[in-house]
C-alpha cells in the first residue's frame, strides 16, 4: 500500500496549509484580535497566568528595538510551521488507508484555524507542539522524557494553563512506555503528576489585581504604543469567576445535537481506526494491554471537554482536543507501541468505501471539507470550508502589511 510520504497531494496540502496560515497571520497581526492580545499578557504589572511568553517577547522587542506585534507575529508563524512540519513527520511513514486520510483531513484538525480565524494564532498550538516533540523523540530514555516533560510542561503552563486539561496524554504515554511496569518508574511518573498539579494549583491561587493589570497595560502603551485587548483584561479576574457562566452541560437541545455531530464527524474516523489497533505486547506496560485503545482514547478525550464549563469557545477546544488525541494515537504507532490489524482494515474499507478511488476521495471530501465548526457553541456550522478559506483571501490581501 502507498505510504503517506509518497502521496504528492498530501505533501502539497501541508505546504498549502503553511502558506495560507502565514498569509492570514500576517494579514491579521495589526488588529487587536483575541489571538493577538493573548500574546500581550506579560509580567510588567506583576506575576500572572499566561504571562511568560509575553514577558519574554516584551524583553526581546524592547532590547532589540523591535515592534512588539511583529515579534509576536514571527513567533506565531514559526509555531505553525513547526506544528505542520512535526505533524507530517509523525504520519509520513503510515500506510494510506482511507480511515487515516479521514483522520488527517478531519474538519476539527489542521484546517480548523483557517476555516475559523478566531482560532488562529492561539497559544494552545504550543501544547500540541510539546506533545509532538515528546512522542517523536523515540530515541530518548524514559527518564530523559520525564525530565524533559518536567521542565517544558511547566514552561507551557506559565504560557497558557490549558495544558492542565491535556496533561494526561503525557502521563499515560510515559506509563505505556514502562514495558516492565517498574514500580520505581511509575513512582517517578506519579511524582511528576503531583508536582505539575501542585504548580497548577499555585498558579490559580495567585492574586492579580486590576491595578496590576493597568500597570501592565500602561507599560505596553508607553513602550510599544500598543493598547490592551480583551485577553489582557481576562486574566485580571480569577478563573473561578467564569465557572458556571456557560450553561454546559445544560445546553439547549440544538446545541447538544450540533456539538454531538461535530464530535461524531470530527473524532469518528480516528476512533473507528483505533478499533483496528492493539498494543504491542513486547513494548508496552502489561497493565494497559487489556484496555481497548478506543476506550483509552475516549477516557483521554472526555476530560478535555470539561473546559466547556468555563468557555464558550467550543470550536477551538474541539480542535485542540482532537489534535492531542491524534498526536497521542499516531505517536503510539510511531513508537511501535501499537500495531494495526491490516487484514481487518482492508476488509472494512472494501465493505464500506466505494471500490472506485475517485468516489472514495469524494466521500472523504464530503466528510472533511464541506463543513466546519464555528468558534462558539451557539453558532451554526460553517459550510464548504475549503472554498471559503481561499475565496476570502482577496479581502484580507488588502490588509496585508508587514
Amino acid at each position: 500500500m502507498k505510504k503517506i510520504k509518497n502521496n504528492k497531494f498530501l505533501v502539497f496540502y501541508f505546504y498549502l496549509l503553511t502558506f495560507t496560515t502565514i498569509f492570514y497571520l500576517v494579514s491579521l497581526h495589526l488588529n487587536l484580535s483575541n489571538a493577538m492580545t493573548e500574546w500581550l499578557i506579560n509580567y510588567q504589572g506583576g506575576f500572572t497566568r499566561r504571562g511568560l511568553s509575553g514577558e519574554i517577547l516584551f524583553q526581546i522587542a524592547d532590547f532589540f528595538n523591535l515592534e512588539f506585534k511583529k515579534t509576536i507575529l514571527f513567533v506565531q508563524c514559526a509555531a505553525y510551521c513547526i506544528f505542520f512540519y512535526l505533524t507530517y513527520l509523525l504520519i509520513k511513514e503510515l500506510d494510506g488507508y482511507y480511515l487515516i486520510y479521514l483522520s488527517i483531513f478531519s474538519a476539527i484538525f489542521l484546517l480548523f484555524p483557517l476555516s475559523e480565524l478566531e482560532g488562529m494564532g492561539r497559544k494552545e498550538v504550543l501544547v500540541s507542539i510539546l506533545l509532538l516533540i515528546f512522542v517523536l523523540r523515540n530515541n530518548w530514555s524514559s527518564t530523559l522524557k520525564i525530565f524533559f516533560l518536567l521542565f517544558w510542561s511547566a514552561f507551557i503552563l506559565l504560557i497558557h494553563e490549558i495544558i492542565i486539561f491535556h496533561i494526561l496524554y503525557f502521563v499515560l504515554f510515559l506509563f505505556i512506555l514502562n514495558k516492565d511496569n517498574k514500580f520505581s518508574y511509575n513512582l517517578k511518573i506519579f511524582l511528576y503528576f503531583i508536582i505539575f498539579m501542585g504548580a497548577s494549583w499555585l498558579l490559580f491561587k495567585n492574586i492579580y489585581t486590576i491595578e496590576m493589570k493597568n500597570e501592565m497595560c500602561k507599560s505596553l502603551e508607553e513602550t510599544f504604543q500598543v493598547s490592551c485587548g480583551f485577553q489582557t483584561h481576562y486574566v485580571a479576574n480569577p478563573i473561578g469567576r467564569y465557572m458556571g457562566e456557560v450553561p454546559f452541560p445544560f445546553w439547549k437541545m440544538e446545541y447538544w445535537l450540533r456539538n454531538s455531530s461535530i464530535f461524531i464527524l470530527g473524532y469518528g474516523p480516528l476512533l473507528v481506526l483505533s478499533l483496528f489497533s492493539k498494543f504491542n505486547k513486547n513494548n508496552t506496560n502489561p497493565i494497559v494491554q487489556k484496555i481497548p485503545i478506543s476506550i483509552l482514547l475516549l477516557l483521554l478525550i472526555i476530560p478535555n471537554l470539561f473546559i466547556f464549563y468555563i468557555s464558550v469557545d467550543t470550536g477551538r477546544y474541539f480542535h485542540l482536543s482532537y489534535s492531542m488525541a491524534f498526536i497521542f494515537f499516531f505517536g503510539l504507532k510511531f513508537n511501535n507501541l501499537i500495531t494495526f490489524d491490516d487484514e481487518k482494515l482492508k476488509i472494512f474499507e472494501k465493505k464500506y468505501f466505494p471500490k472506485n478511488k475517485i468516489l472514495s476521495c469524494f466521500v472523504i471530501f464530503l466528510i472533511c471539507f464541506t463543513w466546519n465548526p464555528k468558534a462558539v457553541y451557539k453558532e451554526d456550522l460553517g459550510s464548504i470550508a475549503i472554498y471559503r478559506i481561499y475565496e476570502r483571501m482577496d479581502v484580507y490581501y488588502n490588509t496585508l502589511k508587514w
